[in-house]
């Protein structure tokens, strides 16, 4: 030991830790030990130390500390034999702190923490991610199912920890879990972070309170649900979207009847419509979409106006989604004038649909507001559905558009929709024209409007027809040729 050099000595007396530095001097030819009463320290290190590693409320390790003890594990291979990454999200925790304060919801934290800690696996790591994520890796098994009787028996034990709330409800200890294998899913341990939350999302937005196994199939159609988060937020905040408009024509004389308007993401990721709206369905931000396309479709209308005329508008609305009372007054301060051009177009996917619509546009019957029910002839929208709603304007799907000049079956289905529109007065759009040839037969058959990339491809501003199409459609009507 050089003269620098200093050892620290730990002491136990009477239930008491003491800490002693010692150093070495040496003089000539003795050698003297400097002993130093350092506790004081020691017991500030340590706690520094602890809490850079720990969550004071649960006393799981943190963030932090599992990445670096993962990252290590994750270096032997021969450790880690067959291990699972277990990420979980707490069910119930904002509305027990919403509810009863959150003096209940660290009460609820902790029963989570002691059910970790009950795992009886000997290799196990256990931390808290965040506010109600945590995670467990359990590793050195030889086989999965192993692991998976480890995972059954806390999911039993999380049932054990009853909480009386102060109304007299009990709740017990309830999380959504998502488990990515080692080696079988990845080796890598932001791989593994990343499939697990994967699979933790999946139970969430389905089933809950139940752990699921990453599927790979699963995560190559769906991962931007997950990895699509951060960039609907990006959307909302910046508004990167742009609303195009198709023309709705007249079938009887080519005239503009009205326009839709389509909902276009300027993201990386979220590049369709359906894309968005599946990830803020999954993000519980399908109310911002609605929002948002309410206010700013209407805004781009209302600049359009003098180009366009007093045409109807149709905006796609989301069933499930309501405007608040607040909302609604600032959409009629703003565009009351405009309202009573507005087409309520919706999609409906469940009974429940049905209801909120009607709801949600209830209160726009003052205005005179009309409806149309969007996509008829695929799955929930069909002839069932028109028995329990009685819209101004049925859409045909594409679907039963395309190629209706070569398909009699097409042929009579579309018929006889018309037939029983007109019985009903409703009119009739048929969505998807492409060609000359199904323009002619939707005419024929009797639809009131046409819509499709023939007549007219959607615009970020609203454009008028081109004469062209217009000088068709009435040739059409005169029974002229359109070859």
């Amino acid at each position: 030991m050089t003269q620098d050099e200093y050892k620290i000595y730990s002491l136990s007396h009477k239930q008491l830790d003491y800490w002693l530095s010692m150093k070495l001097l040496e003089e000539k030819d003795r050698i003297i030990g400097v002993f130093t009463d350092v506790t004081k320290e020691m017991k500030e290190r340590r706690k520094l130390e602890y809490e850079r590693n720990y969550d004071i409320l649960t006393t799981l390790m943190n963030r932090r500390a599992f990445s670096e003890i993962m990252e290590n594990k994750l270096k032997h291979p021969s450790v880690m034999k067959v291990a699972a990454l277990l990420m979980l999200d707490l069910d119930n925790l904002k509305f027990i702190n919403d509810s009863y304060g959150h003096d209940w919801g660290d009460t609820y934290l902790k029963n989570m923490a002691e059910s970790l800690k009950r795992i009886k696996w000997e290799k196990k790591i256990t931390a808290r991610l965040s506010g109600d994520e945590f995670i467990v890796l359990l590793y050195g098994a030889d086989t999965q199912d192993e692991l998976r009787k480890e995972f059954d028996q806390l999911y039993t034990d999380m049932n054990t920890f009853k909480m009386e709330l102060p109304d007299g409800e009990c709740v017990n200890v309830r999380a959504s879990g998502g488990v990515a294998w080692y080696p079988i899913d990845s080796t890598e341990y932001s791989t593994l972070m990343r499939y697990a939350d994967f699979a933790m999302y999946q139970v969430k937005n389905t089933s809950k309170g139940k752990y699921l196994e990453f599927n790979r199939e699963q995560y190559e159609r769906d991962s931007y649900l997950l990895e699509g988060g951060k960039e609907l937020n990006r959307f909302l905040e910046e508004r990167k979207v742009e609303y195009h408009f198709q023309p709705i024509v007249n079938a009887k004389d080519g005239s503009v009847f009205g326009y839709e308007a389509f909902i276009r993401p300027k993201t990386e990721m979220l590049k369709t419509p359906k894309e968005l709206l599946s990830v803020a369905r999954v993000q519980s931000k399908l109310y911002q979409i609605e929002k948002m396309t309410w206010f700013e479709v209407m805004q781009s209308y209302e600049e359009s106006r003098e180009t366009i005329g007093d045409v109807k508008i149709f905006v796609n609305s989301i069933p499930s989604q309501v405007l608040s009372d607040r909302d609604k007054y600032q959409f009629e301060q703003r565009y009351g004038h405009l309202i009573s051009n507005m087409v309520i177009e919706t999609t409906y996917q469940v009974e429940e649909d049905i209801q909120n619509s009607l709801k949600g546009s209830s209160w726009l019957q003052r205005y005179h507001v009309q409806t149309a029910l969007d996509g008829f002839g695929s799955s929930y929208n069909n002839e069932k559905l028109l028995l329990s709603l009685s819209p101004d304007y049925i859409k045909i799907d594409r679907e039963l558009i395309r190629n209706i000049d070569l398909d009699t079956n097409r042929q009579m289905i579309v018929g006889n929709v018309i037939t029983y529109a007109k019985k009903n007065n409703i009119k009739v759009v048929a969505e998807g024209i492409e060609t000359r040839e199904e323009l002619q037969m939707a005419i024929c058959l009797g639809a009131d409007y046409l819509q499709g990339y023939y007549l007219g491809i959607p615009s970020k501003t609203p454009t008028k027809l081109a004469l062209s199409v217009t000088e068709m459609i009435q040739d059409v009507n005169c029974g002229k040729t359109t070859k």
